[in-house]
This record gives structure tokens, sequence and C-alpha cells, in this order.
């Protein structure tokens, strides 16, 4: 199913990014606790 825009691709680097900055932070509060 073709989406418009190109926005599938769109919602999966939002996807990517948004885990990174999770495993950033999970990381980060190891290292602070």
């Amino acid at each position: 199913l073709p989406c418009p825009n190109g926005k599938r691709p769109a919602v999966m680097i939002e996807a990517r990014i948004e885990r990174q900055i999770f495993q950033y932070f999970a990381a980060t509060r190891q290292v602070l606790v």
C-alpha cells in the first residue's frame, strides 16, 4: 500500500531516532545510578 509524500520512510526514521534516544537515556541512567 503506497503512502503519499513518502510518509512511511519518515515514520521509520523517527522510530529509529526514538529507539536511539531511549537507549541513550537507559545507558545514561545506568551510569548515573
